[in-house]
């Protein structure tokens, strides 16, 4: 394959302008009568280097907007199709001409061609070339670079480019080779984009070939962007804990007398030789390429007994001798410590101490809490405080009654200590016979962390998350009466009896220039722990009723057309909905601008009005304020996605989104590297992407000033994506705070900002991210998932664990979110849990071949079950039938300090359901069994002790006994516990599931399930702000209540 002559002209022209060189030649370039493909380059490359466009130009632009969808030759000269590469010509040239001359009435023709890609150009999942050869070919990679119609990331590229490479043959051109160079380039696999620049330049010698010269451009170009000579090497990587760099320093902080691995990447191509210079070792340590593909090298070096510090550089030897930047090389010293010893006391703590080789720890005990710190506090007894917890003779840490909480091992602390800089982290040991872990957050891999290692290091995990989680807590409670909460943001991990049978071992890192750490220690039930925990970390808020409805969202709804009409199938098909969540609704490039928006641009201090845009009939969204009203009128909240970053655009511009980073950057509302340069998110989602500093106030301000007109238009709250994305130990942010502590804590500094912008409509946020106290901002879902019964065991232990560390408001994605649609089975199953959840929401990813929404219709439609309707219709009535209890249970939860959804192990202590992941209960009274098995029409549930109803039936199961219940795929086991009362308001009918609407203001038919084993009594707290007392007389099998109220009564005798 061989470019045209004359798009070849064009890439070279525009590779000199990105080397400094401006032609005269470009303000030449008249091509209307050349292919479309070929003119419509000639005018992007104008725009691109700012020639000003002439007649002939418009021309050109008019031509593309009549004839896009046109079939013709590629920029191969390929035989005429409609072919990906040609679309994202037309899509970037329209595109620049639109935002460099304020034309917006081009975009009604980008937003057609964006359509037409992703209702024709994907099959399988994959990007395809052009619709006859319907399989990825490598020019895909034009609508990455230069025309960036597609992130590299993007997950349809992804796979299109994986299928090109697995089946590329010997024979590939010096063209497609340079292409393939120039995508991984753009993706930072430098490895493979050297691999294929060398591939390129030894297939034939073709000087001519631009494509070779482009990808030698943008690979020094972006090489440059993270070293500015010829060496890549961090030492301490990008602070990912679960993804190390090919060229970072191994271990980060080595120990005198202990190996060290000094890995370079050098992008020198005539490097014969690297040797690495040591202070104080050596002057020229040899280094060996161990990674030939990535131009890796690596010195191994012994150091040392004495070693205490020093500083190492590389040199490679080529043509030239080239030297790279001094590195530091900080020394960690490893101090164990077997003793501590009593000092006296204060009216409030007991102190200890723990002499080390540099420094004193001093260890305050005080009733509930242990603070470790550098600084001595003021003695004013030498006896013991006996209110105040005491380590005795043994290293137990008893309570003033003799209550052992924990007892120190041997080797009671570990103190990991940069020589020179202070304490790094430190480790905790003490002996532990508990068979008990729960807590740590939002887990998927079990309930029961017993004989794991979990460490608390906020990450976006796609799919499989593993112990890997997007809302870890160091914190954990046991069956052996105690638990603790390590007050830190800083990395800390869990060696749950893993490594040695019947020790446990906590690492915490802390800063070396402030030491200081608290650990608050729980004891008591586990259900009196969890309580200590949630109260300790902050009062969880409480949602608006309308949170407890059925919620619909799809990343696929992307117009207001769209919008209106899934909202009419929702009303046509009688299904109950309270919100609707919109992902796709901005530019995504600002975030805050509706998509097909038009405005001029204003000082970038100030914030548009709604009144300063106008919004054309052909766009995406023609009239936002009334799409919202009219989402109101049909009952439903609304909700808009959120992500906190300044967009990186693949090297194309918007005026907008650049006029701000502009701003951003030069008021210091972006995150900052330790050089006081912008911080650009390295890896994973979202790449070379700004981050907003949400610790700065005045950047909130603008933030939020920006958006401050969807909270006029009445938005009701956002959906705040992301928030894992800071990398780097010395990340700089506004408070003084650097990337260590921030990679846990900036979920919430960026979520609590956003629930606060939220409460002018009382509003909520949803995340995905979270931290210790995340229930004080709700509220929270699962993350991404496939749809898999597998995925949805996970989801459902995720579900259970993250109520058990304190989150009340949780949901996940029904059936699944990844991929293709689930089966028939698999969403009816799912929806009857969701039912039961604190959160029942469906949502689907971004469009692909089909369509990925998980409406019921659309489920009923893939699948071809048509019952799939009724059964979703079924469960979300339930939903609403059941509000009444689900809002009543939330304030328990909320005034009580408990899961809303929690492990059977909270209530029922002494009975065994240590691992049990799939029953649960649903506030105090209803017990869920969901059928999670592929193929299954029963499972087996273990009841806990007392007398339980069948929801559904009423039929009346005695605890204490696992029983076999059938449940096809339209049902779930439910049960109510003895002496419950279920507050619910039915539809005219007065059957749980059938038609109910989705009004919440009011009551259609409310009724009283009491189920009766004894006298009782109990106050419900319902969403209408009524508070109704109720009094069950067993013996008179009478309920009586004091409510204004007529609600119907249903008393089961037990």
């Amino acid at each position: 394959m061989k470019l045209t002559e004359k798009f070849s002209k064009i890439l070279s022209l525009y590779d000199a302008f990105l080397n400094g060189k401006l032609s005269p030649e470009i303000s030449r370039l008249h091509w209307l009568n050349e292919q479309l493909p070929i003119a419509a380059a000639s005018v992007w490359l104008k725009v691109k280097t700012g020639i000003i466009l002439e007649e002939v130009d418009y021309t050109i632009v008019h031509k593309i907007q009549h004839e896009w969808s046109k079939e013709t030759e590629n920029v191969f000269n390929e035989a005429a199709d409609i072919y990906t590469s040609n679309l994202a010509i037309y899509y970037i040239t329209l595109s620049e001409v639109k935002n460099e001359y304020q034309l917006f009435e081009l975009q009604k023709e980008i937003t057609e061609i964006r359509d037409f890609i992703f209702a024709h150009m994907i099959r399988q999942g994959s990007l395809i070339s052009s619709l006859k050869k319907k399989i990825p070919a490598v020019d895909l990679v034009f609508s990455v670079l230069p025309f960036g119609l597609f992130a590299p990331e993007d997950l349809v590229m992804v796979s299109g480019i994986q299928e090109v490479v697995s089946s590329q043959s010997e024979s590939l051109s010096v063209s497609e080779t340079a292409l393939l160079g120039i995508y991984y380039t753009e993706k930072y696999d430098f490895g493979k984009a050297d691999m294929y620049l060398s591939m390129a330049a030894t297939i034939l010698n073709d000087d001519e070939c631009i494509l070779l010269s482009l990808l030698e451009t943008y690979l020094r170009q972006k090489k440059e962007s993270i070293s500015a000579n010829a060496f890549i090497h961090k030492p301490l990587g990008n602070g990912n804990v679960y993804d190390t760099l090919p060229y970072e320093r191994a271990p980060h902080y080595p120990t005198a007398g202990g190996t060290c691995k000094f890995n370079v990447q050098v992008n020198s191509q005539t490097v014969e030789k690297v040797f690495m210079k040591l202070d104080g070792i050596a002057e020229r340590i040899p280094c060996l390429l161990v990674d030939e593909a990535l131009h890796i090298y690596q010195a191994v070096v012994e150091l040392p007994e004495e070693y205490v510090e020093g500083s190492y550089s590389f040199i490679a030897i080529g043509e030239e001798i080239e030297t790279s930047v001094d590195y530091e090389l900080t020394i960690k010293e490893q101090v164990i410590v077997r003793k501590v010893d009593f000092i006296g006391s204060t009216s409030h703590e007991n102190i200890y101490q723990a002499v080390t080789n540099h420094q004193t720890i001093f260890l305050n005990l005080q009733k509930t809490k242990l603070q470790m710190s550098l600084n001595k506090p003021a003695i004013k007894s030498n006896k013991l405080n006996e209110q105040c917890l005491i380590i005795d003779s043994t290293g137990a840490i008893t309570t003033n009654d003799g209550q052992v909480i924990v007892t120190f091992f041997e080797d009671m602390l570990e103190i990991q200590e940069l020589i020179g800089k202070g304490i790094f982290s430190i480790s905790l040991k003490f002996f532990d016979d508990a068979e008990i872990y729960y807590g740590f957050g939002e887990r998927y891999n079990a309930i029961n962390q017993f004989g794991t290692i979990i460490d608390c290091f906020v990450y976006n995990q796609y799919r499989d998350q593993g112990t890997r989680t997007y809302m870890p807590m160091p914190y954990y409670f046991t069956d052996k009466g105690y638990g603790l909460s390590i007050v830190t943001d800083y990395y800390t991990r869990f060696d749950l009896q893993h490594s040695n049978k019947g020790i446990v071992e906590l690492t915490v890192e802390t800063e070396p220039t402030d030491f200081i750490f608290e650990i608050d220690l729980l004891h008591g039930s586990m259900k009196e722990m969890i309580q200590q925990y949630i109260q300790s970390t902050g009062q969880p808020r409480m949602v608006p009723s309308w949170v407890f409805g059925p919620w619909m969202s799809s990343n696929n709804w992307d117009r207001d057309s769209v919008v209106r009409e899934q909202i009419k199938l929702t009303n046509e098909h009688g299904i109950p909905s309270t919100v609707i969540v919109l992902e796709q609704w901005s530019d995504e490039t600002t975030y805050y601008m509706f998509n097909d928006a038009q405005y001029s641009l204003l000082d970038p201090g100030k914030s548009h009005s709604y009144d300063q845009m106008t919004f054309p009939e052909w766009g995406r969204w023609p009239d936002p304020k009334g799409l919202i009203e009219h989402c109101h009128e049909n009952g439903l909240k609304f909700i808009l996605w959120q992500i906190p970053i300044g967009k990186y655009l693949n090297q194309q511009k918007h005026p907008l989104k650049d006029q701000d980073e502009k701003f951003m950057i030069e008021q210091g509302y972006v995150v900052k590297n330790s050089d006081g340069t912008p911080y650009r998110i390295p890896e994973n989602w979202f790449t070379d992407s700004l981050l907003l500093d949400f610790t700065n106030k005045a950047a909130k301000k603008w933030w939020f000033e920006k958006r401050q007109y969807l909270i006029e238009l009445g938005v009701d709250g956002f959906k705040t994506d992301g928030g894992e994305m800071v990398y780097g130990a010395d990340v700089q942010f506004s408070d003084g705070s650097n990337g260590r502590k921030m990679r846990n804590n900036y979920p919430k500094e960026y979520i609590k900002s956003y629930y606060e912008f939220a409460q002018q409509n009382q509003g909520i946020t949803f995340s995905r991210a979270g931290y210790t106290g995340a229930q004080t901002y709700p509220a929270h879902w699962a993350g991404d998932e496939r749809s898999t019964f597998d995925a949805f065991k996970r989801q459902l232990i995720a579900g259970i664990n993250s109520g058990l560390s304190g989150v009340i408001f949780w949901g996940w994605d029904l059936g699944g979110f990844n991929g293709d649609i689930p089966t028939a089975e698999l969403f009816m199953r799912s929806a009857s849990m969701a039912a039961f959840c604190p959160i029942m929401q469906y949502h689907a990813e971004s469009k692909g071949e089909f369509n990925q929404d998980r409406t019921p219709w659309n489920i009923a439609d893939r699948t071809n079950t048509p019952e799939v309707i009724d059964v979703y219709r079924f469960f979300a009535n339930t939903r609403m039938n059941l509000l009444p209890y689900i809002y009543d249970q939330s304030q328990k939860a909320v005034n009580n300090c408990l899961p809303l959804m929690r492990a059977l192990k909270i209530d029922y202590p002494s009975e065994a359901f240590d691992n049990c992941y799939d029953q649960f209960m649903f506030g105090e009274s209803l017990l869920i069994a969901p059928v999670i098995r592929e193929g299954e029409q029963s499972r087996f549930i273990q009841f806990p002790e007392g007398t339980w109803t069948d929801f559904w039936t009423h039929q009346v199961v005695e605890g204490g006994q696992t029983i076999e219940v059938h449940a096809k795929a339209d049902q779930i086991p439910v049960f109510i516990k003895q002496n419950s009362i279920i507050l619910l308001n039915l539809g005219n009918s007065g059957i749980i599931g059938e038609q109910i609407g989705n009004n919440i203001k009011r009551y259609t038919r409310p009724k009283l399930i009491v189920t009766a084993k004894d006298d009782f009594k109990e106050i419900i707290e319902d969403h209408l702000g009524n508070s109704i007392h109720v009094t069950v007389d067993k013996a008179e099998k009478s309920v009586m209540y004091d409510s204004n109220l007529e609600i119907e009564i249903e008393f089961i005798d037990l």
